[in-house]
């Protein structure tokens, strides 16, 4: 079963799994503060990744769902064709058909950081360095499926917590907006 994404859901859906994974990654850190990490992501930021993710996983029967975040099996890395061709061909659809797991998996992830968010209290460094794998995980399957689309390019900068202050970014509002 496949799933049709239009390009702005695709870049939406990405920014997000970026913005959460480079902001895990840096709350690894131990110099970075759980409080910090709790006010970079205020509450409209949390509805909107809720949302996200509530649409990303609604019409999915419950054995979609079942088990954990787990990633599926393998991720798909683009052939021969989809590497020479697909710069020229991907920036010029407007939609993809994704796996059911490449749709849901990312949904999951956001889920999971909505939950870890809500629960207020640091998780353990192997619990966040697992969450930031799925992010990552996720983040990959859709550059492969997308490969050579130049808006990923620039959603590799989006901001995220603790941006270093020499590297410049968009936010996630204000790169849709200029990809629209």
């Amino acid at each position: 079963m496949k799933i049709r994404l239009q390009k702005k859901q695709l870049l939406t859906v990405y920014c997000y799994l970026r913005e959460a994974e480079r902001s895990l990654h840096f709350l690894m850190n131990p110099a970075r503060s759980w409080d910090e990490f709790l006010a970079y992501y205020d509450d409209d930021k949390i509805r909107a990744i809720r949302q996200l993710s509530d649409r990303l996983l609604d019409n999915f029967p419950e054995t979609v769902l079942n088990g954990k975040i787990a990633a599926p099996p393998s991720t798909p890395k683009p052939g021969f064709f989809r590497v020479v061709f697909g710069p020229w061909l991907n920036n010029w659809k407007k939609s993809w058909n994704l796996p059911v797991e490449s749709v849901v998996f990312p949904g999951r992830c956001l889920s999971a950081l909505v939950a870890l968010l809500e629960k207020g209290a640091k998780p353990s460094a192997e619990s966040l360095f697992q969450l930031r794998l799925a992010f990552s995980d996720a983040e990959r399957r859709l550059e492969f499926a997308c490969y050579g689309l130049k808006e990923l390019d620039v959603a590799q900068h989006i901001a995220h917590f603790d941006q270093p202050d020499t590297q410049s970014a968009l936010s996630i509002p204000q790169f849709l907006q200029k990809v629209a």
